[in-house]
């Protein structure tokens, strides 16, 4: 099921289809990296993203698949206590800055088979690496 419109319907402000990226000492150069590769691998696989996205309710997300509806985190500064306080309106999932680009790759092709529908697996799977 395509979500790009309910998610659209949630947003304030972003950048559609392209990289945004900070000059705050807060975006280190891995946290850019790792969402360049999430984002060259997104349109490499025709997906309409967004990053730097701002919700209705103030929320803030690196990137959001619309077609997905699914917000991803690139976790830096951050930790992941801190990500799971925050009050996104759609799944949320967290990806490390220094996690192995191959992993994001393969979680990515995942998903694209079930067309985001498996994103819980992967949620829960982070979330477990924090206990």
């Amino acid at each position: 099921m395509d979500k790009s419109k309910l998610v659209k319907c949630e947003i304030i402000t972003g950048y559609n289809n392209c990289v945004k990226c900070s000059k705050s000492p807060a975006e280190k150069s891995s946290h850019r990296f790792t969402k360049f590769a999430i984002c060259d691998w997104l349109w490499n696989n025709g997906l309409n993203f967004g990053t730097e996205v701002v919700f209705i309710n103030g929320a803030r997300a690196d990137i959001v698949i619309y077609e997905w509806g699914l917000i991803i985190e690139v976790l830096n500064t951050e930790s992941y206590d801190m990500f799971v306080k925050k009050s996104y309106p759609f799944p949320a999932l967290p990806i490390y800055c220094k996690e192995n680009p191959l992993l994001i790759r393969d979680i990515l092709d995942d998903l694209k088979c079930t067309n985001g529908e498996g994103a819980d697996y992967y949620i829960k799977k982070q979330g477990e690496r924090n206990v």
